[in-house]
């Protein structure tokens, strides 16, 4: 069966196939209410996590390895329980990344992942307790260096500092 679901940016909607609809049963922080996801590959190498049911909700995501190389949270075993991992199963980790009001990424919540057991296509979100994974990460690949002159990829274009999105947008 397919899933009509609509885009910000696409009057007609996409139809996907209900078995590609990923699920989160307790919501995304902020979002409970909205539990069923399709996720998309932007360019390489960000995705884009769209609200089957709220057009303007989507969330641009990350592999967290790509920004910090030595990014290697362990899930608590709640996280595990609810995503249906036995301990085998490796779970997939995606950060959200803060996009500037013009598409550019900003920075990225490696404290607070999005975790993921593809086979089942059930998600959750955790908050780490290592203190070594910020909320507002730079959104650099890794090995690559900061460019002279350019603002702090923490803070808005007013000089505030914003974790999930930018000027009250919904979309992260």
């Amino acid at each position: 069966m397919l899933v009509r679901v609509a885009l910000e940016n696409r009057m007609e909607g996409i139809d996907v196939p209900e078995e590609d609809l990923v699920t989160f049963p307790q919501g995304i922080f902020g979002f409970e209410q909205q539990t069923q996801y399709v996720l998309f590959q932007l360019d390489e190498p960000l995705f884009l996590l769209q609200s089957v049911d709220d057009p303007l909700l989507g969330f641009t995501l990350i592999d967290p390895l790509l920004v910090q190389s030595n990014y290697h949270p362990s899930l608590p075993e709640a996280g595990r329980t609810l995503l249906g991992l036995d301990d085998q199963e490796p779970p997939t980790f995606l950060a959200i990344v803060s996009v500037s009001p013009q598409g550019k990424p900003r920075t990225v919540n490696l404290r607070a992942p999005l975790v993921f057991n593809p086979g089942k296509r059930v998600g959750t979100q955790v908050v780490l307790q290592d203190s070594q994974y910020l909320v507002q990460h730079p959104f650099l690949l890794s090995g690559q260096p900061p460019t002279a002159g350019s603002p702090n990829p923490a803070s808005g274009a007013d000089g505030q500092s914003c974790c999930c999105c930018d000027q009250g947008s919904r979309r992260c």
